[in-house]
């Protein structure tokens, strides 16, 4: 499918292929597109690629997961649990602190 989203989790193989629109002198087209041996062929140099494959791509995941806030509620006089959600699969670090008591601004003291 052309139109199927990468996976962070997985590597790829990329593979070049290019075509272009040539026309001969008398105006039909003149195919004029790249050999299967060398899209086959690793590119080794990226400034002097020797083919069109690159082997075991990793997509880069550049983004940071976003966090939605989905409730708080007191469970009992000790207990307080909270609900977020991600975006995207990903793992949640939360801590209790007391809040500081300067007039000036609040801070969590830990």
């Amino acid at each position: 499918d052309e139109t199927a989203l990468f996976d962070d989790q997985h590597q790829y193989h990329v593979y070049c292929w290019a075509r272009d629109s040539a026309v001969n002198s008398l105006g039909y087209a003149r195919t004029n597109h790249m050999l299967q041996s060398y899209v086959d062929t690793l590119i080794v140099s990226p400034t002097a690629p020797a083919g069109g494959t690159t082997t075991n791509v990793w997509v880069v995941d550049a983004t940071p997961p976003t966090m939605v806030f989905v409730r708080a509620e007191s469970v009992n006089h000790e207990t307080l649990q909270v609900t977020l959600q991600l975006n995207e699969p990903g793992t949640l670090w939360c801590a209790a602190v007391e809040l500081d008591a300067s007039a000036t601004v609040q801070n969590c003291k830990l």
